[in-house]
C-alpha cells in the first residue's frame, strides 16, 4: 500500500474512533473494506469512487446494471395483478403495463433527530431497461410532505 493510501486508512481509522465505531465489528469490517479498495485502486480516487458506490448498491440492493423486460426478471402477478421484478423489490408492473420504483424517494429530518426514512412517494418508471436510483429529500422535523 502506498503512503497516500496509508494516510487515507489512518485518517479513516481516525473518523471511527471519533464516533466509537472502531471499537465494534462494524468498524473493523468497514476498515478492512476500505482498505481492501485502497489497495486494489490505489492512488486512483475514480476507480476507488467506482468501488465504494459498487459496495453501497450491493449493501442496498440496488441493481448494478439495468433492469429489462425479461421475463426471469419479473415474478408471476400476484392476486391483485402486480409483478415485482426479482432483482430490485421495489419495482412494480401492473396489469396494464404502468411500471412503478417504490423506493424512488427518501426523507431525510433535519434537525434535532437527524433520521431516514420512507414514505410512499412512488416514481413512475416510463419504460425499461430501467436504472433504479434514489432522490432524498430533506424536510424539516414536523413538515408536510403529504404533497411530495
Amino acid at each position: 500500500m502506498n503512503d497516500v493510501s496509508k494516510k487515507h486508512l489512518e485518517w479513516a481509522k481516525k473518523e471511527l474512533e471519533l464516533n466509537g465505531f472502531i471499537k465494534s465489528e462494524y468498524g473493523k469490517t468497514i476498515l478492512k473494506a476500505l482498505e481492501q479498495i485502497l489497495e486494489l485502486a490505489e492512488t486512483n480516487s475514480v476507480q476507488q469512487n467506482v468501488l465504494s458506490d459498487m459496495l453501497n448498491k450491493l449493501v442496498l440492493k440496488i441493481p448494478l446494471s439495468e433492469l429489462t423486460d425479461s421475463k426471469d426478471e419479473w415474478d408471476e402477478p400476484d392476486q391483485a395483478g402486480v409483478s415485482h421484478n426479482k432483482r430490485y423489490r421495489a419495482l412494480c408492473r401492473h396489469e396494464d403495463g404502468t411500471l412503478y420504483d417504490n423506493e424512488a424517494i427518501m426523507f431525510r429530518t433535519i434537525g434535532r433527530y437527524d433520521r431516514m426514512f420512507s414514505k410512499k412517494s412512488i416514481r413512475t418508471v416510463s419504460n425499461l431497461p430501467y436504472y433504479p436510483y434514489q432522490i432524498v429529500k430533506y424536510v424539516e422535523l414536523g413538515e408536510d410532505i403529504s404533497e411530495n
